[in-house]
């Protein structure tokens, strides 16, 4: 087995508050959080014949 590897990632203060929201709502991390939305993306994405959701613009961020 492999050892874990890690990212980074950045996020606007609203997605942080939100993810925060969220992971103290559900008393998880914010990392089990992430791991959970990566392998969510990496399953959905892998099984279907799907386009990425990719809008280049840089103002289209927004919170949950």
């Amino acid at each position: 087995m492999t050892s874990p590897r890690r990212i980074s990632v950045n996020l606007s203060e609203a997605e942080y508050k939100s993810l925060n929201s969220i992971a103290n709502r559900y008393r998880v991390s914010m990392a089990w959080l992430g791991r959970h939305a990566i392998l969510d993306f990496i399953e959905r994405y892998r099984t279907e014949e799907l386009q990425l959701p990719l809008d280049l613009s840089k103002n289209r961020r927004t919170a949950l």
